[in-house]
């Protein structure tokens, strides 16, 4: 390429770049459509006829809106599978259903960079937190009481995460 065309293909992209930084940019009025900072707590606890309301709802409004009815389906989950018989025990005094609710809503991911970094204190890529939230809501296994342990048996990605950024594995 010569010397001009570089120059023009120059003042072309430059000229691009500021045209699309320009304050012409047409207002977009964005919708969050979903949210699952813990996963399964809209699919498992907010009933079908709310998840709609609660996908769209400030997550600061969580505890006021929702803490009771997670905790009526936490103990009434608790109790139907304290009813199965093969079950692994519960364990021990566990986490009540009302102190697990504070864990699962506000429904946000929280990190603290004073203690681990793992669910619920932030989430890596391979933890399982499905496994996790079942664990802790049937109180058998829980990431913070530890036991035999319930869950979904999907324990690990199909595929390897990378080591360098974007971290995600390759696509299927």
């Amino acid at each position: 390429m010569n010397r001009t065309a570089r120059y023009a293909l120059s003042v072309l992209c430059a000229a691009s770049f500021v045209g699309a930084c320009g304050e012409k940019n047409t207002p977009r009025n964005f919708m969050r459509v979903d949210r699952m900072a813990i996963p399964a707590v809209n699919t498992v606890f907010i009933a079908d006829a709310n998840k709609d309301d609660f996908n769209v709802a400030v997550p600061s409004n969580d505890v006021t809106a929702y803490k009771t009815t997670i905790q009526t389906v936490i103990t009434s989950l608790r109790t139907a599978v304290n009813a199965v018989s093969g079950f692994p025990a519960e364990d021990g005094s566990g986490i009540s259903a009302a102190d697990l609710s504070g864990v699962l809503i506000p429904d946000v991911v929280t990190i603290d960079f004073s203690k681990t970094v793992a669910f619920p204190n932030g989430r890596r890529l391979e933890d399982d937190v499905v496994d996790a939230a079942v664990g802790l809501t049937l109180n058998r296994g829980n990431v913070l009481g530890g036991g035999a342990g319930v869950g979904d048996a999907i324990n690990a990605n199909d595929k390897t995460f990378l080591t360098t950024f974007p971290y995600l594995a390759a696509p299927h």
